[in-house]
């Protein structure tokens, strides 16, 4: 018979996956609970951080700091001890690498070996696309990697040269290109950002030689890969099993599914009581059995958390309707710019904008919206109060003002 699995121990399964879940090992106090600065504590430190960045896979990068950027915030929410000096503390002892996944995001080093497709796959594009067609010559490119490679880690601003807008809004200069082809297809990586600045390396001083001379061939890469989604996305189906991290093509997915022999295949009841067909590995069950609690906070998430990353898992498993408005119009912004969902155990109970500002190291609460269904008990008020309080001292407010 096919294992059924119902809503509630779905979307538990799919919390505990996503590092949501407590185990007892993380219930401890925070530390710090004043306004100030946090001091380095080996309470949370670069293993346990680590093995955050480990259980998602992944975690995205992204600029915008209404709050706080969206790579920290991910992993505050995770374990409310993370601070931001953390993740640059990691870069720098070289146990991560940034890439591409979906999209900019930074990975375990030891996954570097199984990125040898993606390096081929985003170089190849590069060269096929619009983007590739305006490269500077090929001896431009070797003076700039040669430059790097005598000076050190270099950034975009460290070069001459202008973009031409007249080409496309979003062109970006010569160099920029050259700087992103070699990052693509993984001649140059990251060396650090500064103030989000990408700073470009040669391969060789970021990656250390004990990890950059494994080789693995293209079917124990696809297989590693295939494995380790379904790892995290607890049951999929091929597109879902594609898309965690873009690498293996549709089709290799599914011939991966076919000869596998650690797949079964589960009905998943969603939050309209109807059951649907995945893949799942035979590990589901052992993980069902054996999940965290759920944790006593109020969340409030990041719009880019992988929890709510697929719309469609959301809202099949919730019943959650959930969209990023950043590039809507305002006009037609059903809720902001920037909103943030909450999630209270199992449920998202609602939406909330919150904005610091830095200058007067203020975070505003601004407007609040609770789903049909869910309430905003004195329960609840008082732990999104204490959620509040936690992102001011994360990100550095000294005074919250709630404005809902």
């Amino acid at each position: 018979m096919v294992l059924q699995i119902k809503n509630r121990d779905a979307r538990l399964l799919w919390l505990e996956l996503q590092a949501m879940c407590q185990r007892d090992k993380d219930r401890k106090a925070a530390p710090n609970r004043g306004t100030a600065a946090p001091q380095r504590t080996h309470e949370f430190g670069s293993k346990q951080l680590l093995e955050i960045i480990h259980s998602l896979g992944f975690v995205q990068l992204d600029s915008i700091q209404i709050t706080a950027r969206a790579h920290h915030h991910i992993l505050w929410s995770r374990n409310h001890r993370y601070r931001e000096y953390m993740l640059d503390d990691l870069i720098s002892e070289r146990k991560v690498f940034e890439h591409f996944t979906h999209d900019a995001s930074v990975l375990p080093m030891a996954f570097y070996p199984y990125w040898a497709s993606q390096f081929k796959r985003l170089g190849n594009r590069a060269n096929r696309t619009f983007w590739g067609k305006h490269l500077p010559p090929p001896a431009t490119i070797e003076e700039i990697y040669k430059r790097i490679k005598k000076e050190g880690p270099l950034c975009s601003r460290d070069f001459k040269g202008k973009a031409d807008k007249s080409v496309h809004l979003w062109m970006r200069p010569p160099h920029k290109l050259a700087l992103d082809f070699m990052w693509f297809g993984g001649r140059l990586a990251t060396s650090h950002r500064h103030n989000f600045q990408k700073y470009y390396d040669i391969k060789s001083n970021i990656i250390p030689h004990s990890i950059a001379a494994v080789k693995y061939d293209l079917q124990t890469r696809n297989n590693w890969l295939c494995v380790e989604a379904l790892k995290r996305l607890g049951f999929a189906t091929y597109g879902e099993i594609q898309k965690f991290w873009d690498v293996v093509p549709l089709d290799d997915v599914k011939k991966w599914v076919a000869t596998s022999r650690e797949i079964i295949e589960v009905e998943v009841q969603g939050s309209d009581k109807t059951y649907r067909r995945y893949f799942a590995l035979k590990t589901i069950k052992d993980k069902l059995a054996n999940r965290g609690k759920l944790s006593p906070r109020l969340h409030i998430l990041n719009p880019f958390d992988p929890l709510i990353r697929d719309r469609k898992r959301l809202a099949m498993l919730f019943g959650f309707d959930f969209k990023i408005e950043i590039f809507t119009p305002a006009a037609k912004r059903q809720y902001g710019y920037y909103i943030c969902p909450l999630l209270d155990k199992d449920k998202f109970i609602g939406r909330i904008e919150v904005r610091v500002d830095r200058k007067k190291k203020i975070l505003r609460a601004e407007n609040i919206w609770v789903e049909a269904g869910q309430s905003l008990s004195q329960a609840r008020m008082q732990k999104l109060t204490a959620e509040l309080n936690r992102m001011a001292r994360f990100t550095g407010a000294h005074a919250i003002e709630k404005l809902l």
